[in-house]
């Protein structure tokens, strides 16, 4: 990939859902300081856009260091259709094309892109059946009960509060977790 494909590339688009029980709302990262990758996140135009820091080891720092932009495009669950997430990712693909002048391609839709400056993952405090109160997508306050964790043993409900204004951009599916499990990832201003 990186010595015969990456260097034919002008810009890199990589697409990933969640993980398995995971979901991700339509969302573009690009890595934080690459003026040219926000440019072209405007540009394919999803619900959310996140500048996050450069993972070692990544597609995106290999990409990064030849110089070249480049979106990662998180929607929707391993293993489950989201024709939500996948009408998103077409009509993004195809904005970027089109303003790239490969394809011809008009679009009137534009979604309220919010830009994002971070987010984080709120992890379940102990083990117990998890309630969900939030979605992906929705909006949550600091301090917002947006979750339940109920005790296995006794009939004790625990909120799992934000800890940040912002959007649920993720959430998990499991019914039961355990200390320390993903339940939601919150983007935040």
């Amino acid at each position: 990939l990186t010595t015969h494909i990456l260097p034919q590339a002008d810009i890199i688009l990589d697409f990933h859902t969640g993980g398995s029980g995971k979901y991700n709302f339509p969302q573009i990262r690009y890595s934080t300081g690459d003026i040219e990758s926000k440019e072209l996140g405007k540009v394919f135009n999803a619900p959310f856009m996140i500048a996050k820091p450069i993972i070692a080891k990544s597609l995106r720092k290999i990409v990064n260091k030849a110089g070249k932009p480049i979106l990662v495009y998180e929607a929707g669950e391993a293993q489950r259709r989201d024709d939500h997430a996948i009408n998103i990712g077409l009509r993004g693909i195809s904005r970027v094309l089109a303003h790239l002048d490969m394809i011809k391609f008009e679009d009137q839709t534009e979604y309220p892109l919010i830009h994002l400056s971070g987010s984080g993952w709120r992890r379940a405090s102990q083990a117990g059946f998890f309630i969900p109160l939030k979605k992906s997508g929705d909006p949550v306050k600091k301090g917002e009960i947006i979750g339940k964790i109920q005790d296995l043993a006794d009939p004790v409900e625990y909120p799992v509060k934000s800890l940040k204004d912002g959007f649920v951009i993720g959430n998990s599916f499991s019914s039961i977790v355990y200390q320390g499990d993903a339940l939601y990832h919150i983007g935040y201003y």
